[in-house]
């Protein structure tokens, strides 16, 4: 098995996370934990706003599609 600290065991743990973080499993904040770049708290702070204006979003979206659903038909 490869060594921690080798650069061929960073770069399959890097693939992983990216795999990851693609299929959903890991949000923003984790691949920022994962990664450890320089400035992460900044990041990760950064990431936290950026997900939960996301989130609202979704929310109202989803507001606007149930209320479209309810609505009485047209003639």
């Amino acid at each position: 098995t490869a060594h921690s600290a080798s650069p061929v065991y960073a770069e399959q743990a890097l693939e992983k996370a990216l795999v990851l973080y693609k299929a959903g499993a890991i949000d923003d904040v984790s691949l920022i934990e994962i990664l450890e770049p320089p400035m992460a708290e900044m990041l990760k702070e950064k990431a936290k706003g950026i997900m939960a204006s996301k989130g609202e979003v979704a929310e109202r979206k989803m507001r606007i599609e149930e209320l479209k659903a309810n609505r009485p038909a047209r003639r």
